[in-house]
């Protein structure tokens, strides 16, 4: 509905954390709001004129700002080819990281090294074909390159150069799936010294955020909600997350590292509470109608037996949710047994 979800997030080889995010409304096909905020100071409001005014790369600015403030750290920068930007470059090279970056190949200028003493500007496509497809046939290819784009994006101010690599890698094969020589993707390091092969896998860590917001959408219920307001979006994004990191909590304590089995696990166990909440409803209005016939007792008796069933069911349900004071006070003060 013309609104993106930014997300920002900490990976791992074993886990993918959530850390902020923010919405950002595209200006085609954008769902205006059905009311005006109350409140034009409230966070909801807030976030939807910064959603309106902020580029995607200004937001990822803000985010690991806030990010970064609350003592969070990593070595690289990884984004597809939305953020491939030089604010992105700088931005990652100002708070000690190496961008990773999934290139366009667009007409963004490189200064490329093309004699002993002699250097000239090339587009992608250009260092492409001078360079890359000169290469001799092999089942994949790779041709990395040092260039030094233009990091400087205001023109009035003296150009900033800085050495980068450049990594176009080809399709696998040619012949697959109307695979061509024409098939290559192009990726960028700002350390100019990181192999291929670390520079790519650094890179395919990127797919977690794929994997987490495919989890959210099957399992999470993100964006699941009954209604269509602009409030319900940002807190059903939030409430994904927190259930995500809830789940990857509970896998790194239990000693796996397999989200699917742990959200099965509480599913198992919320649909069986979810039943007995039921069953215990249907007892009710049973125990009701078998009272109600009941002529010697007064209606005080009736509410005083009614609740004292709901109150018993209540102490019995919150044990079993471990929600009860005894239980609580035993967890968090272990005291030994007598």
């Amino acid at each position: 509905m013309g609104q993106q979800v930014v997300q920002l997030g900490l990976v791992s080889e074993e886990h993918f954390l959530p850390l902020d995010n923010q919405l950002y409304i595209s200006s085609k096909e954008i769902t205006g709001l059905k009311r005006a905020h109350k409140d034009g100071r409230s966070a909801v409001a807030r976030l939807w004129r910064q959603g309106l005014e902020m580029s995607k790369p200004q937001m990822v600015e803000s985010m690991l700002k806030r990010v970064l403030g609350k003592g969070f750290r990593a070595p690289y920068l990884v984004a597809d080819s939305w953020y491939s930007s030089k604010k992105i470059m700088n931005l990652a090279m100002q708070n000690g990281m190496c961008a990773v970056l999934h290139m366009k190949k667009g007409n963004t200028k490189y200064r490329v090294q093309v004699g002993a003493d002699k250097k000239q500007l090339l587009n992608a496509k250009d260092i492409y074909s001078k360079c890359v497809r000169k290469l001799p046939g092999l089942p994949w290819q790779v041709f990395s390159l040092s260039v030094e784009p233009q990091l400087q994006s205001d023109p009035k101010q003296e150009p900033s150069r800085h050495p980068v690599q450049l990594l176009h890698v080809r399709a696998l094969k040619e012949n697959a799936a109307g695979g061509s020589r024409r098939d290559w993707a192009l990726f960028l390091s700002t350390d100019d010294q990181l192999s291929p092969e670390k520079l790519l896998q650094i890179y395919s860590l990127r797919w977690s955020v794929e994997v987490y917001f495919k989890e959210a959408k099957q399992n999470l219920g993100f964006l699941s909600e009954q209604t269509r307001s602009f409030a319900s979006f940002v807190a059903s994004v939030h409430l994904c997350a927190v259930r995500h990191l809830m789940l990857t909590y509970a896998s790194s304590t239990d000693g796996s590292t397999n989200l699917c089995e742990i959200r099965e696990q509480f599913k198992d166990q919320l649909n069986q509470f979810s039943l007995a909440r039921r069953l215990w409803q249907y007892f009710l209005a049973l125990m009701g109608r078998v009272i109600g016939r009941m002529k010697t007792l007064t209606d005080d008796a009736v509410r005083q037996l009614t609740c004292t069933l709901s109150r018993e069911f209540e102490q019995i349900f919150e044990s079993s949710l471990q929600l009860d004071p005894e239980t609580i006070r035993l967890e968090y003060d272990p005291a030994p047994l007598t």
